[in-house]
């Protein structure tokens, strides 16, 4: 009986222990992001006066004025064309410099690896910087070398463009990274067993690499889908979304026109690009299910 009150007394100790480890980042998730939301969520339904401290109730009004706003119908288009041409490219292109990569010896592949990475941990204002110097009509590294008189950022037809190279730029690293990761995780002796079977190239990735790595895949996908609906600091740093709107995603429509016009719209606006997201997040978990690891 007394050992079964000490164990309790052991069990109760590690639970509070662990309670009070885990309890700074949950008000931190409280504070930082659940609180936010919930204050979007309800100034999204009045007219708010930040500065009088105002709050008018409007009901719905902020959505059906948000959703039948050109602007707003545009900012959509521009992020779903951003999107259509960004993720083809990006999943693409990291598959294939990861398996490009995984054929060197880890030294050589981590050489590779941090090639690759340094972009992404730089800033969005420095890549916007050094694009704009590379993509500069007149000036610019590109122009000058193949002749070329693209407008690049200050061309309606290219810029949006433009800003997908930036994004491909930023983040391919971090993709590369995370597959070669998962390309590693595959044990060798499944390939060897592939080669006695005459599995050779292409064959041995479509048969066996990539149905392994799938899962990893999706979740890159999910991850740079979500990134592309709140696109934002390639774009400020390079166009600021223009020439004539032609690259005003959904984040910097809220940012430059919504938010420093009406609060409540910003707010209607920022739960729609949640929405967004949750919506997302179910389709990753749906097409995760369907995927054979």
């Amino acid at each position: 009986m007394m050992k079964m009150i000490g164990q309790n007394s052991l069990n109760r100790k590690y639970a509070i222990a662990g309670i009070l480890f885990v309890a700074p980042a949950f008000i931190y998730y409280l504070a930082i992001f659940f609180y936010p939301l919930l204050s979007a969520v309800y100034s999204s339904f009045f007219k708010v006066n930040i500065l009088a401290n105002q709050y008018t109730f409007v009901g719905l009004k902020n959505y059906v004025e948000t959703i039948s706003s050109q602007d707003f119908q545009h900012s959509v288009k521009v992020t779903f064309l951003y999107i259509g041409m960004f993720i083809p490219i990006i999943m693409i292109t990291t598959i294939a410099l990861s398996i490009f990569v995984t054929q060197f010896p880890s030294r050589i592949s981590g050489f590779f690896i941090v090639l690759f990475i340094l972009p992404f941990i730089s800033a969005n204002v420095t890549a916007g910087m050094i694009w704009n110097f590379i993509l500069d009509p007149v000036l610019g590294i590109v122009n000058n070398l193949t002749g070329s008189s693209l407008k690049w950022f200050r061309g309606a037809d290219t810029a949006l463009f433009s800003v997908v190279i930036v994004g491909l730029w930023l983040r391919i690293g971090f993709d590369v990274l995370i597959l070669v990761g998962s390309i590693r995780g595959i044990p060798p002796e499944v390939y060897e067993a592939s080669k006695l079977d005459g599995a050779h190239g292409l064959k041995q990735f479509f048969y066996i690499t990539y149905p392994l790595i799938n899962p990893t895949v999706v979740l890159v996908l999910t991850l740079e889908v979500i990134r592309s609906f709140r696109v934002f600091g390639e774009i400020m740093s390079t166009t600021g979304g223009g020439p004539g709107g032609a690259t005003k995603s959904l984040m910097i429509y809220l940012i430059k026109d919504v938010f420093p016009l009406s609060y409540g719209r910003a707010s209607a606006v920022s739960i729609l690009l949640v929405f967004f997201m949750i919506v997302l997040s179910l389709l990753q978990r749906f097409l995760k299910k369907n995927v054979q690891y």
